[in-house]
């Protein structure tokens, strides 16, 4: 589930048997008890707080999810070095499979401009889901995890043209575009399609940018380069940056993502 995916705030909710891990904390207390208590899920059952890395968008509310909810978090050692919460804390070392709610949880190193930024791969009983957002570019290593999802949660920050013709400072516009900074919408596409074969049936584009992108922009980049590769059969959907959006159930037959 989708709760806030953009540069002002982002949070996931990943349930597998009736437990959730929350996957980062950039969205309000009181969403994210909403959005729990609508899908079957009060606050007893979110038992971990999964960071991907220390940007403010990311955990402006690790705190306060931690005390308010008594859950422990989760994140590499170079990211829990940076926030020093006064939580329980567990180190996560990319590449290492843990055991969490029910889910077997890889995290694995992102290009991107953090102490230790990671993305995630979620799996249980069989199905997968990938999340992949702050990161500049998309290595080798990455993409064999991207074809392993059934659900794919990626970047497609910003617009090429908008972002260098926008309003940003120059010292920011190259920080956003550069190798450790953002996923452009071309550059988002351009993954999708060389994922082929492995190429998820369903995909979210996330971490949209509110200066320099739209959601009708970042989709119609991704399905006209698939399209002109005749990859027809993905689900593509937008998550939001401001409030809960999207939802996606493995047990539904079509992939077809629920609007919030």
């Amino acid at each position: 589930m989708a709760l806030a995916s953009g540069s002002s705030g982002n949070a996931y909710l990943v349930e597998a048997a009736g437990t959730a891990v929350v996957v980062d904390a950039g969205a309000s207390l009181r969403s994210l008890m909403a959005a729990g208590e609508r899908w079957g899920l009060p606050a007893e059952r979110f038992a971990c707080l999964l960071l991907t890395h220390e940007h403010s968008d990311h955990v402006a509310n690790a705190g306060l999810f931690c005390r308010r909810l008594r859950m422990p978090a989760a994140a590499t050692e170079g990211t829990l070095q940076r926030l020093n919460l006064a939580t329980d804390c567990r180190s996560l070392t990319p590449g290492q499979t843990i055991a969490l709610a029910g889910l077997a949880v890889t995290a694995f190193a992102l290009p991107h401009d953090g102490a230790d930024p990671v993305g995630y791969l979620f799996e249980h009983d069989n199905v997968r889901v990938v999340l992949a957002t702050d990161l500049g570019h998309v290595p080798p290593a990455v993409v064999g995890h991207l074809r392993q999802a059934d659900l794919l949660i990626l970047e497609s920050n910003h617009d090429v043209g908008r972002l260098w013709h926008g309003p940003y400072p120059w010292p920011l516009k190259q920080r956003v575009a550069s190798p450790v900074g953002h996923l452009s919408n071309y550059q988002a596409a351009e993954c999708l399609a060389s994922l082929g074969d492995g190429c998820p049936k369903t995909v979210w584009l996330a971490h949209l940018s509110a200066t320099n992108n739209s959601p009708r922009l970042a989709l119609r980049t991704a399905k006209e380069r698939l399209q002109s590769q005749g990859v027809r059969n993905i689900e593509i959907a937008v998550a939001l940056r401001d409030r809960p959006s999207l939802c996606w159930d493995s047990d539904l037959p079509t992939g077809q993502p629920q609007l919030l």
